[in-house]
């Protein structure tokens, strides 16, 4: 019998970046702990709702309004507490990340 991480679908990468969830009008700031092709694992102080559709984006910087981001669409797929009190938040891609260019002034 395959262990649970033989059977993964997709590679999981250990990336600690900048993330905004937006779900409806609320924008939530967390942290990725790992990120696929098909979802993305966060840290969180704020709970979402299991089965909340929400946008994503990733951002490559600790300077969000400068730097390139990954963006994506996805559905909550688990939501537990951490011991140092927040949550962990599984997300799967509905519609997987895509590279958008940084902001440009004019």
């Amino acid at each position: 019998m395959p262990s649970p991480i033989e059977s993964r679908k997709n590679v999981r990468y250990p990336l600690h970046l900048p993330v905004t969830i937006k779900s409806g009008e609320t924008e939530i700031s967390a942290l990725s702990e790992n990120i696929s092709k098909g979802g993305i694992l966060l840290s969180s102080d704020l709970r979402i709702g299991k089965g909340s559709p929400v946008e994503l984006t990733v951002h490559f910087t600790r300077s969000i309004a400068m730097g390139a981001a990954l963006k994506g669409r996805g559905k909550i797929l688990r939501v537990e507490p951490t011991v140092s009190g927040g949550f962990a938040i599984a997300i799967g891609c509905i519609v997987p990340f895509r590279i958008t260019a940084p902001h440009t002034q004019s």
